[in-house]
């Protein structure tokens, strides 16, 4: 019982009163409460229904991670999700709480983020492995994908967000739910009062056109654009994304009308948020370009820089040569 947080929060009073003699570990009170289920209390008997519902089959050190997965599913007590979600909260802040990350990136922390590792606490560990995500291994690199895809459905999920954006939230998003937070600042980019919480907005804006699924609102808009233009395309390092912004270059009439007005509404932001936070480095710059509405523009400046560059030297080339021609000649 000691790696099913859920279970224990919900079933404490119940195994002190009839498993007090049970050692914990290897299940044991677990079949302890499932032995006494005539006696047991309203909220663990639930809890216990659910336990066996989803994860009846699966070790005991990986009863939370079935239960996060499950999550979702309309057939979970409310009760039973409420927890989860406090304790996924819980282990965006530290990452000492969240064993699949530590086990998952085991070679990624010590190589990127053991500073942050030594001074653990508000998401230093996860913000630092989402800094180097192109860089960090398969398995580590598919766990960081999986957290990003729970913050952006609750906000509370993502510790720097939630922390420097705490102002903000309560002054244009108070009434929304946990998973239109996000949605809500990214609206009120331009206005927001903390350029730490714009900095952390423009990032997670920056991780959901890295993986379209960080963005449910944008993926849920062009499901069937992305499965029609991008079917063979895999998810992650931006190549939906990018495959989506050619796809509607090409030909815009192809696209569903809601897949079309939001992908017009997400172009406007980028432009507002690479004015608040610029592209950092020479990928993120040209991912910038190659969304924006002006990005004919910039290609014939570029090219017409590079025609200049170029005539410059022939023209530099061959006075040189005169040059040299000429000091020989006398």
């Amino acid at each position: 019982m000691l790696f099913d947080p859920v279970m224990l929060t919900s079933c404490i009073k119940d195994i002190t009163t009839l498993c007090q003699h049970i050692t914990y570990g290897q299940a044991k009170i677990l079949a302890c409460l499932r032995n006494n289920r005539e006696h047991l209390s309203e909220k663990c008997s639930a809890q216990l229904f659910q336990r066996e519902m989803f994860c009846d089959d699966v070790k005991p050190s990986e009863i939370f991670s079935c239960l996060r997965m499950n999550k979702n599913d309309p057939s979970m007590d409310d009760s039973c999700r409420a927890i989860v979600t406090k304790r996924q909260i819980r282990q965006s802040k530290d990452v000492k709480l969240d064993p699949q990350l530590r086990q998952f990136c085991k070679l990624d922390i010590p190589k990127f983020c053991q500073e942050e590792m030594d001074s653990h606490g508000q998401g230093k560990v996860v913000k630092c492995l989402k800094d180097h995500y192109d860089r960090l291994s398969d398995e580590c690199m598919d766990y960081v994908k999986r957290l990003m895809r729970e913050a952006a459905r609750d906000y509370r999920m993502d510790a720097r967000l939630s922390n420097e954006c705490a102002d903000d939230i309560k002054k244009y998003c108070s009434d929304a739910a946990p998973s239109a937070v996000e949605e809500c600042l990214k609206s009120h980019l331009g206005s927001l009062a903390s350029k730490n919480c714009r900095v952390e907005v423009v990032r997670q804006m920056k991780e959901a056109r890295t993986d379209i699924q960080s963005d449910p609102v944008l993926f849920k808009a062009c499901a069937v654009d992305v499965k029609r233009h991008c079917s063979e395309i895999p998810f992650g390092r931006g190549k939906v994304m990018k495959c989506l912004l050619e796809a509607h270059d090409a030909n815009p009439a192809r696209f569903d009308r809601e897949c079309l007005l939001h992908l017009a509404s997400r172009m406007k932001m980028w432009e507002v948020a690479a004015k608040f936070v610029p592209p950092e480095t020479l990928g993120d710059l040209a991912l910038s370009i190659s969304s924006s509405p002006s990005k004919n523009y910039f290609f014939v400046i570029f090219a017409t820089c590079l025609a200049l560059i170029f005539v410059g030297g022939l023209v530099f080339g061959r006075l040189s040569k005169r040059i040299k021609r000429e000091v020989k000649d006398r």
